[in-house]
């Protein structure tokens, strides 16, 4: 599979099953969101599909090299220990970051969490994590690397009030001057307002 599916996919599930249930008022938070997604990629059965949720953001100890690259050195620091709402990998390749804004009787925050998928995108094809764990320990399992993919997609979903700015894409794409946009990015949003929900995408 590659990210473009995985983007067309994210897109089905967004504008279809999510959007069916969040109008019959079956989501009241964002576990409920993450749980309607998992639930139709799993009805899939494609194996080598995973997605994972509230990921630690776990980089492996920093090379020799790393550290003369002042920038890449800085944005793995500050992103390590973060936890990224959601990651798609097929086999050992993150096909796609997200994060998820689920306030749909407010407006949320979107600068985090457009910091951590900016900062993310700039290690496309090149950045390694730590995301499974050991059955019987509960570590992080260190000896199962996972790249971030060269064509990663950076998908932000938002369920706010119609008026957030989170649902804006210039918005998003001004949140942070000093660090580069995803080059592929997938805005998923609902716009709540008081007699109608619009989902859609960008």
């Amino acid at each position: 599979m590659t990210s473009a599916q995985v983007s067309d996919l994210m897109v089905q599930i967004w504008e279809g099953p999510v959007a069916r249930a969040y109008l019959k008022g079956e989501l009241c938070s964002k576990v409920n969101l993450q749980a309607e997604i998992y639930r139709h990629v799993q009805a899939l059965n494609l194996p080598q599909l995973k997605i994972w949720f509230s990921v630690p953001l776990v980089f492996p100890p920093f090379l020799r090299e790393e550290y003369l690259n002042w920038r890449k050195y800085r944005l793995k620091k500050a992103l390590d220990g973060q936890v990224l709402d959601m990651v798609v990998s097929h086999g050992t390749d993150i096909l796609m970051i997200g994060e998820l804004n689920f306030d749909p009787a407010g407006y949320g925050d979107y600068r985090k969490d457009m910091k951590r998928l900016c900062g993310l995108a700039q290690l496309a094809g090149e950045g390694i994590l730590y995301i499974s764990r050991t059955p019987f320990t509960g570590q992080i399992d260190d000896g199962l690397p996972f790249l971030l993919h060269e064509e990663l997609l950076t998908t932000y979903m938002v369920i706010n009030q119609k008026a957030s700015m989170g649902l804006e894409l210039t918005t998003l794409k001004k949140a942070y001057t000093g660090i580069q946009f995803p080059s592929s990015f997938l805005h998923l949003k609902a716009a709540v307002q008081e007699d109608k929900v619009l989902f859609g995408h960008k």
